[in-house]
């Protein structure tokens, strides 16, 4: 049986990271590190990579510049067997970029230009959602960095794609200051299928510190599936029935943890469209966050053999509530 096609919507952004990087930098000096790399970044692309990896057909929806960047980034998309066709090529654009400072510990500083990535996206992707049958499932994350996305499209997005039978599925990032969180939280919760966040930004838009009630939360504005991510501690998963499943992160030496959170939705979303297990989709996701955290980069290194021996070896717990 095929799997069904993930269309991973939103940011597309050429990440320079670097490490390992002092957390006082004195103006004037220069500090000598061990590494800068250049990797696929944006919460969709990382995702994508991620999901494609693990056997999912994947597409990817964004926009780049007309620039060496948006090239370089469109040629490792399409080395790991992602399908581009939705990718505008803004001309006069430069692609989004971030420079990612990567401390001890895993903990970083991102510094973001948001270039391509303010543009708009519904004009073009609004009508090839239309193409894709009620087996598809599309995802939009980053859409709280790309101005025109959360100013209006990212509602017009989910609910086109909810009128024509794919399943939904969205993940938060944080925001920029400006942006009214809990408004925008609420008018896309009830378009939702499967609602992904972390306890860092549920903060921002729930009152609750609790992974559980914030789950509720998110199911009481209208979100039908919520997974919630909470990085060494692990993640929950409450579906609609009120079956709650946790699962614990294993222990790992985390080295940068960008983009952990895009490998763990890209795992999930390729695991439940393969299986419809929302146990086995937790448990592959966790395993391709704590893999990820051990390299450089958001952009996924393991193979899908780790992933899956990584899983296998974890156990969940789950409750009715």
């Amino acid at each position: 049986m095929t799997s069904p096609e993930i269309i991973f919507t939103g940011a597309i952004v050429a990440d320079l990271v670097a490490a390992t990087v002092p957390r006082d930098l004195p103006p004037g000096e220069t500090i000598f590190i061990d590494h800068v790399e250049l990797a696929v970044g944006g919460n969709a692309a990382i995702a994508a990579i991620s999901a494609s990896r693990l056997g999912a057909a994947v597409h990817v929806a964004g926009l780049v510049g007309d620039d060496t960047l948006g090239e370089i980034l469109l040629s490792r998309l399409q080395a790991e067997g992602i399908e581009t066709s939705l990718v505008q090529v803004l001309e006069g654009e430069k692609t989004s970029k971030t420079m990612a400072l990567a401390r001890h510990g895993g903990e970083r500083t991102l510094l973001h230009c948001s270039g391509a990535n303010s543009r708009s996206i519904a004009d073009r992707l609004l009508p090839a959602i239309l193409r894709y049958d009620s087996a598809a499932v599309f995802s939009l994350s980053g859409a709280e960095i790309m101005q025109a996305v959360r100013d209006g499209e990212a509602l017009e997005l989910v609910r086109s794609a909810k009128s024509q039978g794919l399943t939904t599925a969205f993940d938060t990032t944080y925001p920029p200051r400006e942006l009214d969180y809990g408004t925008f939280v609420a008018e896309l919760a009830p378009h939702i299928d499967f609602f992904f966040t972390s306890m860092g930004e549920a903060t921002l838009f729930s009152e609750s510190a609790d992974l559980l009630a914030t789950a509720q939360f998110l199911q009481a504005a209208g979100a039908r599936t919520v997974i919630i991510k909470d990085g060494p501690r692990g993640a929950l998963a409450l579906d609609g029935s009120g079956q709650a499943i946790y699962c614990t992160t294993p222990q790992v030496d985390a080295i940068d943890t960008t983009g952990a959170g895009d490998n763990f939705v890209g795992a999930f979303l390729a695991q439940y469209a393969g299986t419809g297990s929302l146990a086995a989709a937790l448990k592959l996701a966790v395993s391709a966050g704590a893999l990820s955290v051990q390299h450089l980069g958001g952009q996924a290194q393991y193979t899908a053999e780790q992933a899956r021996d990584l899983s296998d070896a974890l156990t969940i717990e789950t409750k009715s509530v």
